[in-house]
């Protein structure tokens, strides 16, 4: 999957959410985000960079202040792996599993 194809799935994830719900996307880049078909008071886009922990925290915390809490969290993040993990260093590996590891383990508690 190319970078834009998730990130169309991504804007797929937040369109079918946004209808009744108010709804965070966190994205690595805010201003390429259409926000203009969204209820911008149930609506709210955050940069967000999965390798930085402040950055991860500051996106939960204005959510939380924004909307109170967070329901459901859908996670679209990752990094592609174009080759056998069998010939990966273990760096590469790591770094291919960092973003599943980073937002579902240690933001969704």
């Amino acid at each position: 999957m190319r970078e834009s194809e998730s990130a169309d799935l991504g804007k797929g994830v937040v369109a079918t959410h946004a209808a009744g719900h108010s709804v965070v996307a966190a994205v690595r880049d805010p201003i390429s985000f259409d926000v203009s078909a969204f209820d911008p008071a149930r609506m709210m886009v955050v940069e967000i960079d999965l390798r930085n922990e402040d950055k991860i925290r500051a996106s939960v915390d204005a959510t939380r202040v924004s909307f109170g809490r967070i329901d459901t969290l859908v996670n679209n993040a990752g990094h592609g792996v174009l080759w056998p993990t069998s010939r990966s260093s273990p760096h590469r590996f790591q770094t291919a599993q960092a973003p599943d590891r980073r937002t579902v383990r240690g933001r969704a508690r």
